[in-house]
């Protein structure tokens, strides 16, 4: 990033390093790291979930894969047991992809805030 042309036209009117990084490099990096953050917490809870509900996990009684694999033994007596485990994983999954995409709208330097 800092060899596109508005890093070297920051540099070229005598912007100290500090100010160009600080008001010109970071700000175009926020968005991008937060969307990478969220997407990557999503798919960690995913994994893990899906680890443990196969056996591979952490063999933890409280994981959300142990408590989804423990439900589908009950599935015909109770089914909630095997569905409210999985709405809240697709739940927390949603909302961090959901959470990033706010966030990329808000720090994105190139869009119209009022």
């Amino acid at each position: 990033m800092r060899e596109l042309d508005y890093v070297s036209a920051a540099r070229s009117i005598g912007a100290r390093p500090a100010r160009v990084m600080f008001r010109h490099i970071l700000p175009n990096m926020l968005s991008p790291i937060l969307v990478m953050m969220s997407l990557s917490f999503g798919g960690v809870i995913a994994v893990e979930a899906s680890l443990s509900f196969l056996g591979l996990g952490p063999q933890l009684d409280y994981s959300w894969g142990s408590l989804l694999d423990q439900g589908t033994t009950f599935t015909w007596v109770t089914p909630r047991l095997a569905i409210l485990p999985g709405v809240a994983i697709m739940f927390v999954v949603l909302g961090s992809n959901l959470m990033g995409d706010g966030l990329r709208d808000y720090y994105d330097p190139k869009g119209k805030r009022s």
